[in-house]
């Protein structure tokens, strides 16, 4: 899991996780959110634990997961955390991206 909410902190592991440009934009999104951030990982025995779960892909920006390993995660809903940080990447890369080659 590369990202999980626990008592409103964002949370995902510090090392050991693939340190890729989507997941650095996120954690610096966060911050200018004020969504308070944890370097520390969620185990297995935590997922219940947990109100929000995602990933995170260069392709597919944050992917709220609402079941990890059978167990509901939250409500079963991607929840407000993962909600903004969605719409603040999509407005940083609306924003700060460029096509590497013009359109034609």
């Amino acid at each position: 899991m590369a990202f999980a909410v626990r008592d409103g902190v964002l949370r995902t592991a510090a090392t050991g996780v693939l340190e890729g440009v989507t997941r650095k934009v996120l954690l610096q999104l966060a911050g200018q959110l004020g969504i308070p951030v944890s370097l520390q990982p969620v185990h297995r025995e935590g997922i219940g634990e947990l109100s929000e779960a995602a990933i995170s892909s260069s392709s597919r920006a944050l992917i709220p997961a609402v079941r990890i390993a059978g167990q509901q995660v939250g409500n079963g809903r991607p929840g407000p955390i993962c909600r903004r940080l969605l719409a603040a990447y999509r407005a940083y890369v609306e924003t700060a991206v460029r096509p590497a080659l013009p359109r034609s």
